[in-house]
């Protein structure tokens, strides 16, 4: 149950401080809104302790007749790309047939189109949805606008907004496309308009993914 403790926090306010000035004055813990913790797994390589575990990934394979089990220790989000391409050239030593390499080049989900074709869109998007929204959803979802034009086009209630500038389509868009299971997911893991959204819009948006 990771927490991140007061000692913590201080240490982090400390810290930014020394770099930056505010016009209020330093950080402090009331203007915090929102702290988290995690766990990170990393593969135990027999360093004296945690502090010089290295960092890298570890990949694992365990053979057993004309099969196996390959398992990743470690990693992060950000370099999941390339993390799953080294499990593919690990697999490729017992015969997977694998495509080769392919991540360097393959663009993000969302990520075929140039920033200027981007705001295009933006400004070709439908008028029921102002154009601050439209801007967000441009290099929110990148060429994924398109599917929340669409939604709009064949259903006009889906222009709704459920909370300021967070329309029916888009939270539609991404429970069903997108994977989002709950408002956390979407509020703070895939757009941080919790950071945006009031008490009321963030309730809003939680009541919608409760239905």
């Amino acid at each position: 149950d990771a927490r991140c403790s007061e000692a913590e926090r201080d240490y982090l306010l400390t810290s930014y401080n020394r770099y930056f000035e505010r016009p209020g004055g330093p950080a402090c813990p009331e203007d915090v809104l929102f702290d988290w913790s995690a766990v990170r797994a990393l593969a135990d390589d027999g360093a004296a302790s945690s502090s010089k575990v290295t960092r890298s990934a570890a990949i694992d394979f365990a053979a057993r007749g004309t099969g196996g089990l390959a398992t990743l220790y470690g990693g992060k989000l950000t370099t999941h790309r390339s993390l799953a391409e080294k499990v593919m050239n690990r697999l490729a030593r017992h015969d997977v047939g694998i495509s080769g390499p392919w991540t360097a080049d393959r663009p993000l989900h969302g990520g075929h189109l140039s920033r200027d074709r981007l705001e295009q869109m933006v400004a070709q998007g439908p008028d029921v949805i102002d154009p601050e929204t439209r801007r967000r959803w441009a290099f929110t979802y990148g060429d994924q606008i398109q599917s929340l034009y669409d939604r709009i086009a064949s259903d006009a209630a889906q222009a709704r907004e459920v909370a300021p500038g967070v329309t029916e389509a888009e939270l539609a868009h991404a429970r069903e496309v997108e994977d989002a299971r709950s408002a956390q997911d979407f509020l703070l893991r895939r757009t941080k308009l919790h950071y945006l959204l009031d008490q009321k819009g963030r309730d809003a948006v939680a009541s919608w993914f409760a239905r």
